[in-house]
């Protein structure tokens, strides 16, 4: 069985408005989302990370995979694991 690193990042998204009239003192007030996901690392490249929050690595499939530009990550902090005896 592979092994992935367990990890929470956290990460810029965008935002947006989809009314037809935004009064730019609100248009000017926009920032991105800060968003945290959990996941194991599935790769790891120099302009990306794919994380999937399901694994089954008898079947080998993934659920809930997210891919995350690493120029979005401003924070990468490994997740602790146990295993039970």
């Amino acid at each position: 069985m592979i092994e992935y690193e367990l990890v929470k990042l956290t990460w810029l998204d965008i935002t947006s408005k989809s009314e037809p009239w935004i009064d730019f003192d609100e248009v000017r007030d926009m920032k991105p989302a800060t968003m945290v996901s959990v996941g194991w690392v599935v790769v790891d490249s120099e302009v990306f990370i794919t994380l999937a929050s399901t694994l089954d690595c008898v079947d080998e499939i993934a659920g809930d995979v997210n891919c995350i530009p690493k120029s979005t990550i401003l924070r990468i902090e490994p997740v602790q694991t146990y295993e039970a005896n």
